[in-house]
């Protein structure tokens, strides 16, 4: 165990003394300025937008049925949250949502539907909502089991 600790330090140590030339070296420090305004401009999980469930369960469906479940959230901060756009990952699964603004302390919603299509057994499907011109979300998800074999009455 001790060799490897070794040999890592060692490694370390010949890649710390592996100098660079000036112009290296400013375009390191270029790429560190470029990644840290790369890092500001990502997205963070939303803490103004509440919904009192995240997750909704539809039981056990039918493979020709479309559910679809409303969320509702409360804009529980100071300024007011905006959904610019709502996205999910397959064709199975749609979302709509209030298109105005929601001033502090409103509500707003997000509708989201269910198609089984070709799909049996379980499914999970998270979709994200993108907030404040993109620089925030907020997930919420449907979950359910399809009945293989049987259409809806």
């Amino acid at each position: 165990m001790k060799k490897y600790q070794y040999a890592s330090l060692a490694v370390c140590a010949l890649l710390s003394c592996a100098g660079g030339t000036p112009k290296q070296a400013r375009m390191t420090a270029e790429d560190s300025i470029y990644a840290s305004k790369a890092v500001a401009r990502q997205e963070s999980r939303s803490t103004d937008f509440v919904t009192s469930d995240t997750l909704h369960d539809f039981g056990t469906l039918t493979s020709d049925e479309s559910v679809s479940h409303r969320f509702v959230f409360v804009n529980q901060g100071t300024t007011t949250i905006a959904i610019d756009t709502v996205k999910t990952h397959c064709n199975c699964t749609s979302a709509t949502f209030g298109k105005e603004p929601v001033a502090a302390g409103g509500k707003g919603w997000v509708t989201v539907t269910y198609r089984p299509l070709t799909s049996r057994g379980s499914f999970r499907k998270t979709v994200r909502i993108m907030l404040n011109g993109g620089t925030e979300y907020a997930e919420v998800a449907v979950k359910g089991k399809i009945r293989i074999g049987e259409k809806h009455p």
